[in-house]
């Protein structure tokens, strides 16, 4: 749960307010009226049709999220009225069933699933809570397409309590609908009150409806988490990062629900743990499960820096694997893992060999960072390994699997291995495996060697700082990890992962160049991160397409958006001998019509350079 600092750190950057200006006017205010959806309830998805994609992928009704997207159009067209200003899911699945006859989805499949990605939201419980205390009355309002009785056993699933709720659907004979504007002075009249005396959490829409304030409420709009991503200028992450999908939308759902709650005091380093890391190593650890089952496996071989992030992963995930075969081979792993790196891997794979003989049991080397890329399979003819990504210069045969290139997508983007192994660094290096004696109290550690043991304790560090962001992007993930695809994660964490190593952003480049990681002595020599990185304007051919290809979908959506006259101007071959001062002068509010041609130029312009 979040702690009460971060619920505070929310509730302004949501609401624009100071804490205590929201407190002094919840003491102000007779009843707390909320907007259910939006304040009290929070989706997990980013985008509103998300559930739309999770049904139509679900069920396997191609073409649904399309079809109900403009099934509800056409419904508020035809049932909406002046005295019924909202419509209900049964006249949009009537229309829907115009539309796409052979869906096979009810009004209830739809809400079971909606229902399945909705949660209470924390900070606004908070208040609610606040509230309570003060002896103020709870209102909810509730304007969705779903009728009180569901919108009341939404919320009684996720424990919020309320004095009264109003929803519009039940009541649009009265013309309860928020865009009638007459619902605010019904609920002032049933509650008793005058308008001046409620206070409104409201959520944010542009453009709104007939506003509360107009009726005498005291409104405070509210900022949706998709407001706040798309607005922040957050590291790490990138709204338009690769192929939209129901994953993305999860992912980049879970990373704009955390982002209000982040505190001053955080680093950059734990937004790259739970942005970047996070997925990646969700996406690793259900490959090792995936892969585990086909190889018939009933161990696994975690280098011993590894073993303390890959089982807590693994833990978090509630992923059946035999976490007792990491623990138990990994006094293994320690003795003959050093000895491997030295130069002698055939006589480390020898040795997990002898133990895979006495056992009879299948084993694999989990490999998250490269460093065990250098032992020889072909010495270990029984023996697995599993990495993220292929830094080895031998051959690798079938018993090798990379998360990122398994041998059949050599066409994706292409990954710089060794700057990829240096941010991966981070999610794996543990202070125990490298240099167990800084863990102690003693401080004459430090003067043996001090330079060392310093950049030991600060890689330790913001590997841990990275760590803990990457293990609760997993706490937040797991009760919805089964609605991703693999696939899709695949290419989002490869698109990710492809674009920091790339094209990093002057804050992103700043919070990781100095960090200093082992180097490939297993720590006796330190490196930063930045003396791996050589940053391109682009990383590959295949990374350039996509660039152009993102480029051009912005490029058709802004030609949908904008009129057919500034289209029609902006080809003009004189449009550069137009003398547009003296038309400006004559038209002041020309000045944005010209802005919008000249914008739509030179997103022409960028496009033809892109070519």
């Amino acid at each position: 749960m979040p702690s009460q600092i971060r619920n505070k750190a929310e509730i302004v950057r949501r609401t624009g307010y100071a804490f205590s200006t929201v407190l002094s006017l919840i003491e102000n205010h007779d009843v707390i009226a909320f907007d259910v959806f939006g304040t009290l309830l929070s989706p997990y998805l980013l985008s509103e049709d998300g559930v739309f994609r999770f049904i139509e992928k679900s069920f396997g009704a191609e073409g649904f999220c399309g079809a109900r997207l403009k099934a509800e159009q056409l419904a508020r067209r035809r049932y909406v009225t002046k005295e019924a200003p909202d419509v209900s899911l049964d006249n949009i699945y009537s229309i829907l069933s115009i539309l796409l006859p052979d869906h096979a989805v009810t009004p209830d499949d739809e809400w079971e699933c909606e229902k399945a990605f909705l949660h209470q939201n924390e900070s606004f419980g908070m208040i609610a809570a606040i509230a309570r205390e003060k002896g103020k009355r709870l209102v909810g309002i509730s304007d969705a397409r779903l009728s009180k009785d569901h919108v009341s056993k939404l919320l009684d699933a996720c424990g919020i309590e309320l004095d009264a709720l109003y929803a519009s659907l039940d009541d649009s004979r009265r013309a309860f609908g928020k865009s009638s504007g007459h619902e605010f002075l019904q609920i002032a009249a049933r509650e008793e009150v005058a308008p001046g005396s409620i206070l409104h959490f409201r959520e944010f829409q542009v453009p709104s409806p007939s506003d509360a304030l107009d009726c005498g409420y005291t409104t405070i709009h509210v900022r949706s988490h998709r407001d706040c991503f798309m607005q922040d200028d957050a590291p790490f992450v990138e709204a338009h990062c690769g192929e939209y999908t129901i994953t993305s939308d999860l992912i980049l759902g879970q990373v704009a629900m955390r982002m209000p709650h982040i505190d001053p005091e955080e680093p950059d380093l734990y937004s790259f743990g739970f942005n970047t890391c996070g997925p990646l190593l969700l996406g690793f650890c259900d490959h090792i499960a995936e892969v585990s089952k086909r190889d018939q496996l009933e161990g696994l071989f975690v280098p011993d820096g590894q073993i303390q992030i890959i089982e807590k992963a693994i833990n978090t995930l509630r992923l059946s694997l035999s976490c007792r075969a990491i623990s138990e081979l990994n006094e293994v792993v320690h003795d003959d893992f050093a000895v491997a790196l030295e130069g002698e891997p055939d006589q480390f794979g020898h040795r997990v060999e002898a133990r895979r003989d006495h056992d009879l049991k299948n084993v694999a080397i989990v490999d998250l960072d490269g460093n065990a890329s250098n032992i020889d399979l072909r010495t270990s003819p029984r023996v697995y390994r599993y990495s993220l990504f292929d830094q080895s210069s031998r051959t690798g045969s079938e018993r090798c699997s990379h998360y990122f290139f398994d041998g059949t997508n050599g066409t994706n983007v292409q990954i710089s291995a060794t700057t990829g192994a240096a941010l991966i660094k981070l999610l794996s290096f543990s202070i125990d495996a490298t240099f167990p004696e800084l863990n102690s109290d003693n401080d004459e550690s430090l003067t043996y060697n001090g330079e060392i043991d310093a950049t030991a304790r600060v890689g330790f560090l913001a590997a841990n700082c990275v760590q803990r962001g990457a293990l609760d992007f997993l706490r937040m993930i797991e009760p919805r990890k089964d609605t991703i695809d693999p696939q899709e994660l695949k290419a989002l964490n490869r698109v990710s992962l492809s674009r920091l190593i790339s094209t990093p952003t002057e804050r992103e480049y700043c919070a990781l160049a100095i960090v200093p990681v082992p180097g490939d002595e297993g720590g006796s020599e330190w490196k930063s991160i930045g003396s791996f990185w050589n940053p391109k304007p682009v990383l590959s051919k295949s990374l350039n397409n996509f660039r152009r290809q993102d480029h051009e979908r912005r490029l058709e959506n802004y030609d949908l958006m904008l009129p057919n006259s500034l289209k029609q101007l902006s080809l003009r071959g004189d449009i550069e001998q137009l003398d547009w001062r003296r038309i400006m002068y004559r038209h002041p509010l020309k000045v944005s019509y010209w802005n919008s041609v000249r914008r739509y130029q030179r997103r022409k312009q960028s496009e033809l350079g892109a070519k």
